[in-house]
């Protein structure tokens, strides 16, 4: 059984190293499995890069990526404890038998209007 792992608001600004060079971003929401990258240049499909997260690096590869947001995918899942450091205190709790997505080509979802957030990383 899969299990899919909500994820936690965040405004946490991270600084971004890949092939292009460094880039100041921020963490709009989190999870112990990835994140969305708000940032300021290109970060590719696929691209691995490393993120400056709470004082440590952190190599996540780049799920998807439209305009300024990128989804990443986190190297090796977060623990618990750091999650909730990062996420200001919340601990997300995991549902149950929920399949685990990744974004979808289509029209924004509802859940914020920018992107297709809803769709789990």
């Amino acid at each position: 059984m899969q299990t899919r792992i909500r994820r936690s608001p965040a405004a946490m600004p991270v600084r971004i190293d890949g092939r292009r060079g460094p880039l100041q971003g921020r963490i709009d929401n989190i999870s112990r499995t990835g994140a969305r990258l708000r940032h300021g240049g290109e970060v590719p499909k696929g691209e691995r890069l490393a993120i400056r997260l709470a004082g440590e690096d952190v190599t996540v590869t780049v799920l998807w990526s439209r305009g300024p947001l990128a989804g990443i995918r986190f190297a090796g899942p977060l623990a618990p404890e750091r999650l909730a450091a990062i996420a200001g205190g919340e601990r997300p709790e995991l549902e149950e038998g929920a399949p685990q997505r990744v974004p979808a080509p289509g029209p924004p979802s509802s859940s914020c209007g920018m992107c297709r957030c809803s769709a789990m990383i």
